[in-house]
């Protein structure tokens, strides 16, 4: 068939100037690779029991080339959902070394109120770009929904600009969405995400410093170590006493 229509083609005369002809942004074709193995592959990727995810990754050992064809990335998206956990953060990790070049197709039929494959989704795209695709994670939150808006929320820490808005997500937010905005609030250096935490740790110390002791904030270390000096003055004064 591909014969025949350059055949035909070669007989057309178009006017204008030669163009070369683009590949998808996610990868390229693998031109010579055989039918059948790329039959199998896919069915694999689409489908678990059987040994598929065995033969899945003996097959990224053994032909990793297969898995730069733009049908397998596709694959790889679609395979984030997969019920078989393993394949699932087998396909995110795989993901994950291609680049911003597989980005596009992620954000591809990307839905807010979705399960676990757009929280996958999610958790890429920020580990791949970070702020860089901080529009999308704006655009999508209001649509999302449970856990996907949890995972576009704490993407949110990567633009400093978001802390205002953070900071009001604390307010009309609950449960766990509630506690990824203040997981994004303490990674933030922004002045406002500072005097916020300042604030929270005068009211609740115990609570902000579950927060704070993983925060690598400039501000947090100060912080966190002025709150435990705080919780542990009492304690200082009773041992004074028994002596």
């Amino acid at each position: 068939l591909v014969d025949a229509v350059i055949c035909t083609q070669g007989t057309v005369a178009v006017p204008g100037e030669i163009e070369e002809i683009k590949s998808p942004e996610w990868g390229s074709a693998v031109t010579n690779a055989p039918y059948s193995v790329l039959h199998t592959l896919l069915d694999a990727l689409a489908n678990s029991g059987n040994g598929r995810y065995s033969y899945v990754v003996d097959t990224h050992t053994e032909h990793p080339e297969l898995f730069e064809d733009y049908r397998i990335k596709h694959a790889l998206v679609k395979a984030l959902g997969a019920s078989y956990a393993e394949l699932a953060e087998q396909a995110a990790a795989w993901l994950s070394e291609s680049g911003e070049a597989v980005v596009p197709l992620l954000k591809n039929g990307f839905d807010p109120k979705g399960k676990r494959e757009m929280v996958r989704r999610v958790s890429l795209i920020e580990t791949i770009c970070g702020s860089r695709e901080n529009d999308f994670y704006r655009e999508m939150l209001p649509q999302a929904e449970k856990d996907v808006k949890g995972a576009l929320i704490y993407a949110l820490r990567h633009a400093e600009d978001n802390a205002e808005l953070l900071i009001e997500l604390t307010k009309t937010e609950r449960g766990s969405s509630k506690k990824m905005a203040l997981w994004a609030l303490a990674a933030m250096e922004h002045g406002e995400a500072k005097r916020f935490w300042e604030e929270y740790t005068e009211k609740k110390p115990e609570e902000a410093l579950t927060y704070l002791v993983e925060s690598q904030a400039g501000w947090a270390c100060r912080l966190t170590a002025i709150s435990f000096k705080k919780l542990l003055e009492p304690w200082a004064g009773a041992a004074s006493d028994q002596e």
